[in-house]
């Protein structure tokens, strides 16, 4: 799945290597990120989950927790938690 390039995910985007970079966590958050870029490529049926705009946010935010927990790879608050120096809980997940 391509990302749609839009003027505020790209701002997003930009905020969150920004905060990785200035606090030295580029590359976990890379990583994460290329698991979570990996997970929606190869799984259709999540990809049109988090990206229906209909599912009500808890559910999306449910799904992503429980996936996150279990690979042990997403993190919380759409790992600025991590960017920052904190830990994962594996029970938050960011759903914009």
């Amino acid at each position: 799945m391509q990302a749609a390039k839009n003027p505020v995910g790209q701002s997003y985007a930009k905020a969150l290597v920004d905060l990785a970079n200035e606090k030295g966590k580029l590359e976990p958050i890379h990583a994460d990120m290329d698991a979570v870029s990996q997970l929606m490529n190869s799984n259709k049926a999540l990809a049109d989950l988090v990206t229906n705009p209909v599912v009500d946010k808890e559910k999306k935010r449910a799904v992503l927790a429980k996936i996150g927990k279990e690979a042990g790879a997403l993190c919380s608050r759409g790992c600025s938690k991590r960017a920052r120096g904190g830990g994962c809980t594996g029970n938050e997940v960011a759903v914009v």
